[in-house]
Formats: C-alpha cells, sequence, structure tokens
C-alpha cells in the first residue's frame, strides 16, 4: 500500500493465542507505515498457563518490542459452560473494554484464540473495527464465535472458509516470520553426523520431552540434538534435561543443544541446520515446515479443538514431508526407530516424494504483506469516513 501517509500515526491492538504470525504482520507495518508512526498495544497472557510462574515469550518478544503489554484473564471455550464461565466471561468482556477506552486504537486485529472473544465484542459495541486471521485448517471456537462482529476474515487454508461467513472470508495464508528463512550459521555441528531439531511450540511439549529424556543417549551416539523444551515452571523439563546431559560422556554433550526456546535471531538457523524436525502439529509450526519443506514427525496433541491437530498432520503427510505418529502409540522403543529411519532414508528419494508445486500453493509466503495491506486499508477507509 505505498499510497498510505506516512506521517499520519496510528494506534493498533493485537490479540490473540498465536504471537509469531502477528509480529511477522507487525514487520510488515513498520515497513510500509514506518517504525515511529505505528504504535502496538498487545493483550494477551503473561503466562503460558496455570500456576506456571515463567514469563511467556510472547510477553517477553512483545515488550522486547518496546510495546504495552495488558494480561487479560478470561475462560476458554471448550471447557464446561457453568455459571462461573459466564461471570468470568463478562468481567473479561469488561476489562477489554476498560483498554480499547483508554487506548483507543484505530483498529483491532485479532489471531484467534479465547482472548479474542471478550476483545472482540468490546470492540464491536465501541465501534472499533476488528479483523481476525484463522491459523488452523479446522478453523477454532473462538473465531467461529466472533466471525459475525469482524470486518473481514483471513485463512491460512481453504479447508477453513466453509465455518465463516462467505462474504467477509479472504484467503491469506499463514504469515511467515522471515527469519525462518535466514541461516546466520549459529550451530555448527560436525558435519558427518545428521541434525535432529526438536520443538514443542513456544510452551514447549512435556510429554515429548519425558520421551526424548528416555531416548537421548542413544540418539547422541549417532546424531546432534538441537531441543526447544519451553520455559514452563510447573513441569520445570529444562532443569531436569541439563541434569541428565551432564552426566553423559563429553563427545555426547557437545552434540547436544539445549534451550528454552529460540527467538527470531536463532530460528533461521535452526531450520537450517535440522535434518528432521519432531514436535506437535501446531498452526504455525504446520505451516513454517510447509513452507521450509522440511521432514518431519509429528505427534499431534490428542484433545486440540476439532481434531486441528490432527488434520494439521495429516495435511503434511500428504504431501510427503510427515510421518504421523500418534500418542496412543508413543513408547520410547517406537519413537526411537521412526527417528532413525527418517533420518536414514535416502534423501533423493524423500525429495521426489514432496509435492513441491502442491505444497508452494497450500502454504503461500506472502500472507504477512496481504495482511498489513489490508489493515492499512481499513484504517485509511476509518479515517476519511464521515462521522455522525
Amino acid at each position: 500500500m505505498s499510497d498510505f501517509d506516512r506521517n499520519n500515526k496510528i494506534k493498533l491492538l493485537f490479540v490473540g493465542g498465536h504471537h509469531t504470525p502477528a509480529l511477522a504482520v507487525i514487520d510488515r507495518l513498520k515497513e510500509i507505515a514506518g517504525d515511529g508512526n505505528l504504535e502496538i498495544v498487545w493483550v494477551g497472557h503473561r503466562h503460558s498457563m496455570e500456576r506456571d510462574q515463567s514469563d511467556s515469550w510472547e510477553y517477553k518478544e512483545v515488550t522486547s518490542g518496546g510495546w504495552k503489554f495488558y494480561d487479560l484473564k478470561t475462560p476458554k471455550f471448550y471447557r464446561r459452560l457453568t455459571p462461573f464461565f459466564w461471570l468470568v466471561l463478562l468481567k473479561g468482556i469488561l476489562s477489554a473494554a476498560i483498554i480499547l477506552i483508554r487506548e483507543k486504537p484505530r483498529l483491532v486485529m485479532s489471531f484467534g484464540g479465547y482472548l479474542s472473544v471478550p476483545v472482540t465484542l468490546s470492540a464491536y459495541f465501541l465501534s472499533v473495527p476488528v479483523l481476525t486471521h484463522e491459523q488452523t485448517s479446522q478453523a477454532g471456537f473462538a473465531n467461529r464465535a466472533i466471525a459475525r462482529f469482524c470486518r473481514s476474515i483471513f485463512i491460512s487454508f481453504e479447508s477453513s472458509r466453509k465455518f465463516f461467513p462467505k462474504s467477509k472470508v479472504e484467503f491469506s495464508g499463514n504469515p511467515l516470520r522471515r527469519q525462518i528463512f535466514e541461516d546466520r550459521g549459529l550451530f555448527m555441528f560436525p558435519k558427518d553426523r545428521k541434525t535432529v531439531y526438536i520443538t514443542g511450540g513456544k510452551q514447549g511439549a512435556h510429554r515429548i520431552n519425558l520421551k526424548i529424556a528416555k531416548i537421548l543417549p542413544q540418539l547422541l551416539m549417532h546424531y546432534n540434538v538441537i531441543h526447544q523444551c519451553g520455559s514452563n515452571s510447573v513441569y520445570n523439563d529444562y532443569r531436569a534435561l541439563v541434569d541428565l546431559i551432564s552426566k553423559l560422556p563429553e563427545p555426547n554433550r557437545r552434540a547436544y543443544i539445549l534451550k528454552e526456546y529460540f527467538d527470531a535471531g536463532e530460528i533461521g538457523s535452526v531450520y537450517a541446520r535440522a535434518d528432521l524436525v519432531i514436535g506437535r502439529s501446531g498452526a504455525n509450526t504446520v505451516y513454517e515446515l510447509g513452507a521450509l519443506k522440511k521432514k518431519c514427525l509429528l505427534i499431534p496433541l490428542p484433545k486440540s479443538s476439532y481434531n486441528e491437530q490432527q488434520e494439521n498432520a495429516r495435511l503434511l503427510a500428504s504431501f510427503g514431508l510427515a510421518k504421523v505418529l500418534e500418542e496412543e502409540n508413543f513408547d520410547e522403543a517406537r519413537f526411537h526407530s521412526e527417528i532413525v529411519q527418517l533420518l536414514e532414508d535416502d534423501p533423493k528419494q524423500q525429495t521426489e516424494l514432496i509435492k513441491k508445486e502442491s505444497v508452494e500453493k497450500v502454504f503461500p509466503l506472502q500472507a504477512a504483506g496481504f495482511l498489513a495491506d489490508r489493515i492499512l486499508e481499513v484504517v485509511k477507509y476509518e479515517a476519511a469516513a464521515p462521522r455522525p
């Protein structure tokens, strides 16, 4: 949107359960509108889950950008709808309304998740335009609930179009961090070993961490391992893994890199080094793997909303990129066997299996710019619209 007035300072409020695509859109907005002309207010989670005392990576990355962060409390919608649920939801709506009245954003950009519900409802009744983005292939409950209150609904996958009003839906793809394509050469392992990257998303995956701990000594005898384990203070997997690795021989310790989270400056080097990625099949992880055409072993979260993780994993499997391992078959011997088999597959044969053209159609790379343009179009239209 080249004709945007760079002297026109705008304030936008972002909310939702997926912060990395939102950050990708903000980066593009800064390029178009000018960093100094953009003010971001963020509504999110200070902590990843109940009883967790660690600051979430959402909170850390947002506040490191100098943006204002509001920690909003509201109930999850897939839980039983008790009278207490409605009371807490009402409190969330009132809290969201206070934030909106105080901050006066020109627009709300939602990325789904249950926090988006009270914010969207408050924005609607305060006449603040709302756009929302659906990351998953099946469409989450929150986005379905707020669809009627949104100006436009952007989707990552065509399969979720059917869940929303046709007149509001636009296919955008999922916004990607440009850093995932940037290899800064940060991880210099011996080149005669293949490398496994294990991730549980920004929160980590406790069950995957437990299984990896069981087979880690075996893996490190033959492979390099990069492991993002999360920072959850309830399970404290990081400390347990540090203790485990300290007891292994020195050559094996050198083949293992453990971090709670890999930030934007590191993730491109992680992906570039990885011959195999192991993790859950959340929307953002799957989209990044599809865009990068990375071979992966996916263990879908069994109780994900509308079985979205199973559907995400099957999508990558249909392109020849993923092997899916259900958690009910997730014993150590089977897990280790699957990893070794995937690592030792003929890479030429794997490349031939991947349906490259189809992959690129399903995982387009321009979503961040597409959403940034649409946001600024709405802001410009609202600024020009006559007021009663």
